[in-house]
């Protein structure tokens, strides 16, 4: 992280206040005992490699929009730090939060949702990303304290993109819901991709869901699949409920098996046809 000279407030009453949007006024907080930075540490899509470096690429992918960095430090030497990434809407705030959520971290009721690991604590809220980060803390029980204040304070929804009730429940593995811009599995006509893993009958697969826009859409996205296949000597098959064919880049991960319905088109990767053919009819 970079450092950082700047003069500090003391403890008051008071908040600092920012717009983050047309007409939305966004507080970060004051805490007693904690000193706090003037003015937060500011980014946009020009500089922000100036902050987070290498992982930049990723946030301009999910049309990152803005950040506003704000520091604290006690008395005792201690530091938080919060970081409040503003994307252009809720999907892309929850894209770049997907990616970097951690599968095995302790998940809070917070915002959308949130997790925690040793010294950090990310929540996501309406098309906000947070991330609030000590350093020489006495348990992280203080970013639970500090995040709850920012998570009152941002406007925004608290619910996941609508596309994941789309998916079925049974066998779901939670907080594995992901969503995707484009290039899904390395294929230019996969864009808008919503993805969830699940578990049955000892099986692991992933179910992916592409809002393709309308019936053309769709159309293309079939059209594309059958194109990469054509000329490899590979066997395409329909049976009555889904169309399977074999991607040659990735083989080993069996068959793509894909259903379709107005604008939005789904599939697996599976060998097992008799999982495929009931998880895929089971989308809403």
């Amino acid at each position: 992280m970079k450092a950082h000279t700047y003069p500090y407030i003391y403890a008051v009453p008071l908040f600092v206040s920012l717009f983050l949007g047309a007409g939305s006024a966004f507080e970060f907080p004051e805490m007693d005992g904690w000193s706090r930075q003037n003015i937060p540490d500011q980014y946009n899509a020009q500089n922000l490699y100036d902050y987070i470096d290498g992982a930049a690429d990723l946030y301009l992918r999910y049309d990152f929009r803005k950040l506003n960095v704000m520091n604290y430090e006690n008395t005792d030497g201690a530091f938080v730090t919060i970081d409040l990434y503003e994307h252009s809407d809720d999907l892309n705030a929850f894209g770049i939060y997907s990616q970097e959520r951690l599968p095995g971290s302790t998940r809070i009721p917070l915002g959308v949702e949130g997790y925690t690991e040793q010294g950090i604590l990310n929540f996501l809220k309406g098309r906000y990303y947070v991330k609030v980060s000590g350093y020489g803390l006495r348990g992280d029980s203080l970013l639970t304290d500090f995040a709850s204040l920012m998570e009152e304070s941002i406007d925004g929804t608290n619910l996941l993109p609508r596309e994941f009730s789309l998916f079925p429940a049974e066998g779901r593995i939670p907080g594995t819901e992901m969503y995707i811009p484009g290039d899904y599995l390395g294929h230019s006509f996969l864009q808008s991709v919503y993805t969830v893993d699940y578990k049955r009958d000892g099986n692991a697969v992933t179910l992916f869901l592409v809002d393709a826009g309308d019936s053309l859409g769709v159309r293309h996205i079939v059209e594309s699949y059958y194109s990469i296949t054509q000329n490899d000597g590979d066997t395409k098959s329909v049976s009555s409920l889904v169309v399977s064919l074999n991607d040659p880049y990735h083989q080993s991960d069996g068959p793509v098996h894909l259903r379709w319905e107005g604008r939005y088109i789904w599939g697996i990767y599976s060998d097992d046809i008799t999982l495929v053919e009931r998880l895929l009819s089971e989308v809403k």
